[in-house]
This record gives C-alpha cells, structure tokens and sequence, in this order.
C-alpha cells in the first residue's frame, strides 16, 4: 500500500468518522480496515444450505426427495 493511501484512508476516517490523525495512527491499521470493510449479515457470501433455504428446500426436503429421485435431485 502507497502512503497515499494511507493518507487518504486517515483523511476518510478524520472525515467520516471523527477520529483525530494521531489517534488513527495509534491505531492497528489492518484491524480497522477490517472493520470499515465488515459487510451487513444480508451482503455477505451465503452457504448453499442458506441459499436453498431461500427456496424452501430444506435438508430434509433435499435429502428425502434425493433418495426417490424426485424433484430436487436423480440417483446416479
């Protein structure tokens, strides 16, 4: 990372969030971008039991009509 963009990021926070330049540069820089980059619980990746959830497919759907070789799936 180029200092630029360490100033800017100290310039961003000194703007956006308050904080003073020398208690910024006091602090664990990579621990507060982590932070400032933290996604909301409905932006970040999904499991795929969470993504089928959304569609009402459920283990035990899934799992029930796998093994009849319904809907959600065919035997090999």
């Amino acid at each position: 990372m180029a200092i630029q963009d360490f100033d800017y990021n100290e310039q961003q926070v000194l703007q956006n969030l308050h904080i003073m330049p020398s208690q910024f540069e006091e602090e664990d820089f990579y621990r507060l971008n982590e932070v400032l980059s933290a996604l909301a619980p409905e932006d970040r990746v999904k499991t795929g039991r969470d993504f089928l959830s959304e569609f009402g497919i459920t283990k035990e759907i899934a799992t029930t009509n796998y093994k009849k070789g319904g809907k959600y799936g065919t035997s090999l």
